[in-house]
């Protein structure tokens, strides 16, 4: 153990690591996807616009950030870690309620409900809020075969260039 029961602190077990600062950052990054779905949380127009759109908007791409660095940990240390990463749990637990959900309001052919829960599957999970589990599958399986033709570099050069042409086509709008 590293810590003794002696000096108060908790005790963890060796070769765990221990990511406390990375916890808050997850629990005040929780609060700002809150935050990010509420009605505006100030009376002044431009500061509630400034907090929701800007400060807030910060948490998700850091849940992307901090899942594929524990993904790529994970990888690096059982080579099949990806592909059992790839499963689609969460989704399968939400399958009777998105099927009752597009039943109720898209599709009133029963015959056609197969075909709608595999494009949501794909697409936004197979109910709408759960978007970020396809979207972090894609990216870790699209990524995963990317690095095998291009050097890290590459990547993030490109990523780069990307979000560079993307502020610039926002200023020019």
């Amino acid at each position: 153990m590293r810590a003794s029961a002696a000096s108060g602190e908790q005790l963890i077990p060796r070769g765990m690591d221990n990511y406390k600062m990375l916890d808050i950052i997850k629990y005040i990054s929780a609060i700002m996807v809150i935050c990010i779905h509420c009605k505006p949380l100030f009376s002044n127009e431009y500061l509630s616009f400034f907090f929701k759109s800007i400060i807030c908007r910060i948490a998700v791409p850091f849940f992307f950030t901090a899942s594929a660095y524990f993904i790529r940990k994970g990888a690096s240390k059982k080579t099949e870690y990806v592909n059992n990463y790839l499963n689609l749990g969460w989704s399968v637990l939400f399958i009777p309620i998105g099927l009752d959900w597009l039943h109720q309001k898209l599709m009133p052919v029963d015959y056609l409900l197969p075909f709608a829960l595999v494009y949501a599957l794909g697409h936004i999970g197979t109910y709408y809020h759960l978007w970020y589990i396809p979207a972090i599958l894609f990216s870790v399986f699209f990524v995963d075969k990317l690095l095998k033709r291009v050097s890290y570099k590459t990547l993030l050069l490109s990523q780069f260039l990307y979000l560079c042409l993307e502020v610039w086509k926002l200023t020019m709008a």
